[in-house]
């Protein structure tokens, strides 16, 4: 939730699509993608920075996907300055599609935040960020 002036709340509603999310592939994604993921958040240098703007087209945000034997994990991941200047990535997994064991099973879908029921590929999720 961000605060504005007065106290007064407010939410982003972002809208993301599975095939336009980017892939994180070990080979040429840097560690940078990992850190964040398995913390939260963390500190990159300028090249790593630069990495990610390149990965989202010079944006300061972007829908990263990860694919796992378990099935595939969706995060939402931006860059955060830090109160010492230093900037960070930061994210929140939107969205977890795994893979039951044995092939005749459907995919079970976990979401960190509800979906309207009317989109099928887009998926709206309300992030709060603070």
């Amino acid at each position: 939730m961000l605060t504005g002036s007065g106290g007064r709340k407010y939410s982003i509603t972002l809208q993301y699509s599975h095939d336009k999310s980017i892939k994180l592939d070990p080979s040429s994604t840097g560690a940078w993608a990992l850190r964040a993921i398995e913390n939260k958040h963390t500190a990159v240098n300028d090249q790593e920075l630069i990495e990610f703007l390149e990965k989202t087209k010079e944006s300061t945000f972007g829908f990263f996907k990860k694919e796992e034997k378990d099935g595939v994990h969706i995060y939402l991941m931006a860059v955060a300055k830090r109160d010492d200047g230093k900037i960070d990535l930061v994210h929140q997994e939107l969205e977890s599609i795994r893979i039951p064991d044995g092939a005749a099973k459907e995919p079970v879908i976990t979401q960190s935040t509800p979906a309207t029921s009317a989109q099928e590929q887009d998926i709206v999720a309300e992030n709060q960020i603070t």
